[in-house]
């Protein structure tokens, strides 16, 4: 987490000294996950986490894949062809390179949520690592 914070804060400067209009953008795709994600938490309180609580995690699985794996992608190709003719290459190279950074822990963090969920449902295990509550499921 220290890395994507430490790269956010770059992406952010970078942003506004290289005159970037893709940071509004960005900062938006990786808003729709969190607000998603904040609803499964908010279902996960309630005595409905057993239904509504599964399909709001799904919901946000798909959203976070749409929206920090496809679209976010969709930014960075744009960001490589669309913005070549700024006033400093090297800022747009950096600029680049740091998106591709988070791109790539976009991808660990969905790989690594696919394999918690497989592991969940193999073994009928969910633990709350927020919470520190161990439930199983049928309880």
């Amino acid at each position: 987490m220290t890395l994507h914070h430490g790269l956010t804060v770059y992406l952010f400067g970078f942003s506004c000294i290289g005159n970037f209009m893709i940071g509004g953008p960005v900062t938006f795709l990786h808003n729709w996950a969190d607000v998603v994600i904040t609803w499964t938490r908010m279902w996960g309180e309630t005595r409905y986490y057993k239904t509504l609580g599964v399909y709001s995690f799904i919901v946000g699985q798909a959203v976070r894949a749409y929206t920090r794996l496809f679209v976010f992608g969709q930014l960075i190709v744009s960001c490589l062809t669309f913005e070549v003719f700024m006033f400093n290459q090297y800022i747009q190279g950096t600029f680049v390179f740091l998106l591709c950074c988070l791109y790539l822990l976009h991808v660990y963090w969905f790989l690594l949520m696919l394999r918690i969920t497989y592991r969940s449902l193999s073994s009928g295990q969910v633990e709350d690592t927020v919470n520190q509550i161990k439930t199983r499921r049928g309880a």
